[in-house]
């Protein structure tokens, strides 16, 4: 496993060359990709002069969110399916071999299993796509009760049935982003993070908790620094990782309220320690 630098989850706005440049200054081996800003450059210089810093740095992509709108009306997902071809091409020519998206915990309208099918149907297609190019689909979940307030149909929000809609898709490239916050507040235990070989977790992400709030009424702005409480058993976790010899990036995810106020030096550092 891999230190990996995720600048939006510590509030961070910089140009690519000092994103690289705090990320090595700060020890990380890899770095998360603004796909979308990235394809913009593309669009407007072309590829070689957009990933000029990337290619010539020496860091590895630890990943980045699948820019793909899987949950919109067919029309509008058919389009960014399209669109993906060339965003994978892009992403593996700079040697990324893993997107995350996160999967909602409601539905706005559809009945459970027929909502079930549709994730399993479209992140199978979307699957198909990435693996085409050597790049993995990692699928996370939110927990906390806040995220699905005001939806009558509720949806994936445990470990246990994310796990269930990872099985039920055949590809071989999909698999878990594990988030160790968001597992410990949906109820996970590390029982059930071993049902899953270590070659389906796609990326880590690291975040404690307060002591003092109860899992059904913590907030997302409350994902601290990685082992300032304890509360998120991380140490046990990554201990087992390492066992089981898995590869890929761990990374500080924080919440950006985290370092309201601090320069983003600072915040870097932090999170590297």
């Amino acid at each position: 496993m891999y230190k990996n630098l995720n600048a939006e989850s510590l509030g961070i706005s910089a140009r690519q060359h000092e994103l690289i440049e705090l990320a090595l200054t700060y020890k990380f081996r890899g770095i998360d990709l603004d796909i979308e800003s990235l394809m913009k450059q593309v669009e407007l210089h072309g590829a070689e002069h957009a990933t000029r810093y990337l290619t010539s740095a020496n860091v590895r992509i630890g990943g980045f969110e699948l820019p793909a709108r899987w949950d919109a009306e067919d029309a509008i997902y058919q389009e960014d399916l399209q669109r993906l071809t060339q965003i994978a091409e892009v992403a593996a020519s700079l040697g990324a071999v893993g997107c995350t998206t996160t999967v909602l915990p409601y539905s706005d309208g559809r009945a459970y299993h027929e909502n079930f099918e549709f994730h399993r149907s479209r992140l199978t297609e979307i699957a198909e796509v990435l693996q085409n190019h050597g790049i993995r689909l990692g699928l996370g979940f939110k927990a906390p009760t806040e995220s699905r307030e005001g939806y009558d149909s509720p949806f994936i929000a445990t470990p246990e049935a994310l796990l269930t809609l990872i099985k039920t898709i055949v590809s071989p490239n999909v698999g878990l982003c594990l988030d160790l916050w968001h597992w410990h507040v949906g109820g996970g235990t590390l029982d059930q993070m071993k049902d899953l070989t270590v070659d389906r977790i796609v990326s880590v992400r690291l975040a404690d908790a307060p002591t003092e709030v109860s899992p059904p009424d913590i907030t997302e702005e409350q994902r601290l620094l990685p082992g300032s409480t304890g509360v998120v058993p991380a140490d046990i976790a990554l201990r087992w990782l390492a066992e089981q010899r898995y590869r890929g990036p761990v990374t500080a995810y924080c919440h950006p309220a985290q370092f309201t106020g601090i320069t983003r030096t600072h915040a870097v550092e932090q999170a590297a320690q």
